[in-house]
């Protein structure tokens, strides 16, 4: 019996297929079987697997093309693994990502979803930068009211809860499949982030958010209302509230500017939230939960220019967060060190932090 079920689903893979394939093939844990779900592809992707004489792959191949959701239901349905690791055809897992992720879920069997940092590439392979994604249980849970807290090539799960809980994708999800999922399972299981990245993730306009981000917006929007409501009992968010904490502090300053948010009073409705959510904690284990929350305010409304009615906000995330500067100090240091890395050029300015 494989310990770990490695779960990619294919439809037209490309040029990167080979390059994902040959990353799990040469993961330093071998106890795996990796179960990859052609969705009827008309290129060269499954020639492509078939040249892979590995007998822990496992082709399995849909007629027609069923969609990303269905496809991954495929794989779960033949999945043996006691952990269920996913990855994209596009992406590469670095080569102690299953090793990394199956001993922290040894280690922690109160975790049922782990998912880690990424380093983003771009469609050549370079460098981009990196992300930083809640590792706690608690910002875990924070971070799924208003987005989605994982990336999905980078989750590991253990197979019992999907299989205890009856959970699998919605097929009739075009986009965010991931994030409804992730948010059934949080109703049966803690989930964490390895700090350090697993993954290098690709970004180009062929992916799914650059294709479909107007459908992926009203997902993710309705997702929100659906997670509050199971976290809180009742919708303490109105829904022109969630459109405005999404535009204003997640999708960016364009969005927020075109559909006429006021980013201010967004942000302070975000924080209303999030006094709500930590008043259900008494023991204060938020701290990861105010630095996140702070900074993320600090990055998308404060920074660069103190708009209208920024100084009583920027004085509302102090006592929420008095560590908020030393934050944005090391936030802007590791922005620049991302930017070297990657070989951009380097912006001397607090815009480092919210770029």
């Amino acid at each position: 019996m494989p310990r770990i079920s490695i779960l990619m689903a294919v439809y037209n893979g490309g040029g990167y297929l080979g390059s994902a394939i040959d990353s799990i093939l040469r993961q330093s844990e071998e106890r795996f079987e990796f179960l990859i779900v052609d969705d009827g592809s008309t290129d060269d992707s499954v020639a492509t697997v078939e040249r892979f004489k590995d007998s822990r792959i496992r082709l399995i191949r849909h007629d027609t093309n069923q969609g990303l959701a269905a496809s991954l239901n495929t794989g779960l349905a033949e999945a043996r693994g006691e952990y269920i690791a996913r990855l994209d055809a596009d992406d590469i897992a670095l080569p102690d990502r299953l090793a990394k992720q199956a001993d922290y879920l040894d280690r922690h069997p109160e975790i049922g979803l782990l998912g880690s940092n990424v380093i983003s590439i771009d469609a050549e392979g370079c460098r981009v930068d990196q992300s930083d994604y809640p590792r706690s249980p608690l910002a875990v849970r924070w971070t799924s009211l208003l987005q989605n807290p994982f990336i999905h090539s980078t989750v590991m799960i253990r197979r019992r809860i999907l299989e205890k809980n009856a959970l699998r994708y919605d097929p009739r999800l075009m986009t965010t499949q991931d994030y409804d999922l992730w948010l059934r399972c949080l109703g049966h299981a803690d989930a964490a982030n390895l700090a350090e990245p697993t993954v290098l993730f690709r970004v180009h306009g062929a992916s799914i958010s650059g294709r479909r981000s107007d459908i992926q917006r009203r997902n993710t929007i309705a997702l929100i209302g659906t997670a509050i409501e199971q976290r809180f009992g009742a919708e303490i968010v109105s829904g022109a509230d969630r459109c405005a904490i999404f535009d204003a502090i997640f999708a960016g300053r364009r969005e927020a500017k075109a559909s006429g948010v006021d980013r201010v009073v967004a942000a302070h409705r975000y924080y209303d939230l999030l006094d709500a959510f930590l008043a259900q904690e008494p023991d204060g284990y938020g701290s990861e939960c105010r630095r996140r929350a702070c900074t993320r305010v600090a990055q998308m409304v404060l920074f660069p220019a103190m708009p209208k009615g920024g100084l009583g906000l920027w004085r509302r995330s102090l006592r929420i967060d008095p560590a908020l500067p030393l934050h944005l100090i090391r936030l802007a240091a590791f922005r620049i060190a991302q930017r070297m890395k990657a070989g951009q050029p380097v912006e001397l300015s607090m815009a480092s932090v919210g770029s």
